[in-house]
């Protein structure tokens, strides 16, 4: 609820939800929302001889009916307006559990998608070094961010780290105090040197997996 108010899509899962749906209703919506396939994009990604898929395409793909397209259903934002600070307390472990989130709007487009990416694989081995192994005050930190193209574009960078109860607010005041760096000096360039090379790294690789392409292709489709 923090982060998305009452949108349903992304509330917890519990047993009065669970309760309150049907098969039939599942399954009105699965045919409201999906059929026909007019509006759908089908990629296949693999060692694929095209000449044995046709008729495979033809007979599970081809067959699927058509007619007018289907609509999307509304979405609400209910992003936080302002900052939030919020403690939960639950459990019996000593450890504490804390998350940094930014959003806002983006451009959307790939060479954004891009930048985005590699300001979070900037933020990961900056606070990595000087939050986790320099200052030694948390068991873990981790920087990651997603995406959504509807109903506009938009993107979510997340800071998740763990550390003892008492040295939460130290650890993320400095963090906001890394990124406040960043913002006035700039990324250095031996990071910049070191984020590229891993990039190429993983690029390499990611050109033989099929789920990297899939996943390409279909959010470039998505824009």
């Amino acid at each position: 609820q923090l982060y998305a108010g009452q949108d349903i899509r992304r509330q917890p899962l519990n047993t009065e939800a669970l309760n309150s749906t049907s098969f039939a209703g599942m399954q009105q919506v699965f045919q409201n929302s999906f059929t026909p396939a007019s509006n759908a994009a089908i990629f296949i990604a693999g060692a694929i001889e095209t000449e044995a898929l046709k008729p495979l395409i033809a007979r599970w793909i081809a067959s699927i009916p058509a007619g007018p397209a289907s609509s999307r259903i509304p979405r609400p934002d209910d992003r936080p307006k302002a900052a939030i600070k919020e403690t939960i307390s639950f459990g019996k472990e000593t450890a504490s559990h804390a998350a940094i989130v930014f959003h806002d709007n983006y451009a959307g487009d790939e060479q954004a998608r891009f930048e985005l990416g590699v300001l979070t694989d900037v933020l990961r081995m900056i606070l990595r070094e000087s939050i986790r192994e320099d200052k030694g005050g948390t068991y873990s930190i981790y920087a990651g961010y997603g995406t959504a193209s509807y109903p506009d574009p938009r993107y979510r960078l997340q800071i998740v780290f763990s550390s003892s109860a008492e040295k939460i607010a130290e650890l993320t005041g400095a963090i906001y105090e890394t990124i406040e760096t960043l913002k006035a000096q700039g990324i250095p360039e031996d990071v910049i040197e070191r984020v590229r090379e891993t990039q190429l790294r993983d690029h390499e690789t990611n050109l033989r997996n099929n789920s990297w392409w899939l996943n390409s292709l279909a959010h470039a489709w998505d824009r």
